[in-house]
Parts: C-alpha cells; sequence; structure tokens
C-alpha cells in the first residue's frame, strides 16, 4: 500500500503502480477498506447437493465391493452407471476416498501371504498387525501352524487363514510376521492394544473350565495351575492321585529354528 500510495503521489497512475506490482485494483480498494481480509472466516452456506454421511458411507462401500475395489472412480462410474445406479460424480468419488486414506493409486489389490516364522508364541504375539495391514486394502493370506488354525481361522484383517502343510494360494509377495512391524512403519506408540485380539472358542474354553475345576483333596482345594515355587512340589507325594500337566505340547527345543537344532546336535555330539 505504501508503494502504491507513492507512486500515486508522484503522478503515477492507480492502475499502473498496481500492474507493476502483480496486484488488482480491487484488491487495493478492499485492502484499504477493510486491512483484514474476512474471507478465510467467513461462514458459508453448505451447498445443497452435499453428500450426508450416509450417501458418503455408500460411496465408499461402492468403491470397495468385490470387483469395483481395483478400480479407478474414472471404472466405477459408469460400472454403477451400467447397473443403473448414480451416486456421485466421477470428482466426488475421488474427494471421498482421499479423505478416507484411500487416495492411493488403486489396481489390482495386492495378495501378500503373511506367514509364521518361529513357534507359537511369535505367531500369537504379532498376528495382531495383521489387521493394519488388511486395513490398507490388501488381501491378506495368513499362514499359521496347523495347531493354531482352530484359534486364528477368522482373524480379522485375513481374508483368508491356512495351515502349514496346506498350498498356499496365488500371492504377490510374503512377509514373515514378525516383520509386520518393520513393514507397516510402527512405532513405539503404535505397538499398544486397545484389548484383546484373541477370542478362544466358548465350548473349547468350557472344557479347560471343568479339568482345572477345584476338587477336595485331602480336605482343602486342588492347586490350580500355577507356579508355588519347588518347595510347594514336595507335597506332590502325599497327594493320593496328583494330576500332572504339561504344558508343552512337544520336546523342549522343537520349535526352535532349524539352524539352532543343528548347533545343538554338535554340540551333544562333541
Amino acid at each position: 500500500m505504501q508503494l502504491i500510495d507513492e507512486a500515486v503521489q508522484q503522478g503515477a497512475r492507480r492502475a499502473q503502480a498496481c500492474e507493476q506490482l502483480g496486484v488488482s485494483v480491487r484488491s487495493v480498494q478492499r485492502w484499504r477498506d477493510c486491512p483484514e481480509d474476512g474471507r478465510t472466516q467467513a461462514i458459508r452456506d453448505a451447498p445443497p447437493n452435499k453428500l450426508d454421511e450416509i450417501e458418503r458411507q455408500a460411496v465408499l462401500d461402492a468403491a470397495n465391493r468385490p470387483g469395483y475395489a481395483s478400480l479407478t472412480p474414472h471404472q466405477i462410474v459408469p460400472k454403477l452407471a451400467d447397473e443403473g445406479v448414480y451416486l456421485a460424480s466421477e470428482s466426488t468419488f475421488y474427494r471421498i476416498l482421499k479423505a478416507a486414506g484411500q487416495g492411493q493409486r488403486r489396481g489390482r489389490v495386492q495378495a501378500p501371504l503373511v506367514h509364521h516364522e518361529q513357534g507359537f508364541g511369535d505367531t500369537l504375539q504379532f498376528v495382531r498387525f495383521v489387521d493394519r495391514l488388511g486395513a490398507k486394502g490388501a488381501h491378506v493370506v495368513l499362514r499359521v501352524q496347523d495347531a493354531l488354525l482352530p484359534l486364528l481361522r477368522h482373524y480379522p484383517g485375513a481374508a483368508e487363514v491356512i495351515g502349514e502343510t496346506a498350498a498356499p494360494p496365488r500371492f504377490d509377495y510374503h512377509v514373515p510376521t514378525l516383520s509386520l512391524p518393520f513393514m507397516l512403519k510402527l512405532r513405539e506408540a503404535d505397538l499398544a492394544t486397545t484389548g484383546p485380539y484373541l477370542h478362544a472358542d466358548a465350548a473349547l474354553g468350557a472344557g479347560w473350565d471343568d479339568l482345572f475345576a477345584a476338587t477336595p483333596v485331602g480336605g482343602s482345594q486342588a492347586p490350580r495351575a500355577r507356579w508355588h515355587g519347588l518347595r510347594r512340589l514336595t507335597r506332590l507325594p502325599r497327594l493320593p492321585q496328583p494330576l500332572l500337566l504339561a504344558t508343552s505340547k512337544a520336546r523342549a527345543g522343537s520349535q526352535s529354528h532349524p539352524k539352532h537344532r543343528r548347533r545343538t546336535t554338535k554340540r551333544d555330539v562333541r
């Protein structure tokens, strides 16, 4: 404003001074009347054709339907029109998908094979990251130990769960469960869980409840499955019919890495 006023005082036309500075005369007039631009704080009425939340969700559902998840909005809109369905324009599809975090390049849905790498504990610990991979739109094929199939068969985020002895279907790439946090670029704050992510079958759980049910033994209750120390084990010979349960289904080292098992064998031979 000061430069324009100085140019006008020296005989220049205001329009020419504004042209030299790259601003319009209307802008200079608006700045003089109202120094603060109120356009950014203006309350504007919503357009009458704005989609509500239900309609926006219908657009997302249509874009992620089987047969549509690998298509772009440029392909989705005419395909829906062939079915006699119109939800929104092509640009609206792009805008809603971008707002939902699905604005990345859409193509054929990637099918990763997520497979176990170590023992049961590692699989159960890191399987909780599978749903995050599925939330990115991947068709996740989860391959776990056969013994864990009853527990993980319907795990959320996995489109298909198979055992280690089953032939894997077609996949685009494979990743071990232990590498999922690195592949997803997770940080320490992302590792926390909001609640239980594994749920056992209720009927099978009831069977274990019956097994561990307290029964009278010598006027006292039978000890639960809990470690009480070596001193407490001296009571076992005095029990009439002690019940011993092994918490490991296999011999020690059977779930260890093959490389480690070879080392153990060599050390034993020596």
